[in-house]
């Protein structure tokens, strides 16, 4: 029971570093794109991006 736990707690926590990598690569193409860096389509997902790497790194220190 521990073991499945552990492995369903790494497929997760994979899966989130998958969606921070892509809401990131998001962020440095419109920045690349729009050639601004503080637009309204990028401040608001690099607010999210920094929560969400917030959060993982809380969560991995926990571990």
């Amino acid at each position: 029971m521990i073991a499945s736990d552990f492995d369903v707690q790494v497929k997760l926590i994979i899966m989130y570093v998958v969606g921070l990598i892509v809401v990131l690569s998001l962020i440095g193409y419109l920045i690349y794109k729009h050639k601004q860096i503080l637009t309204k389509f990028t401040a608001p997902l690099m607010v999210v991006g920094l929560i969400m790497l917030y959060m993982l790194i809380t969560v991995t220190r926990l571990s």
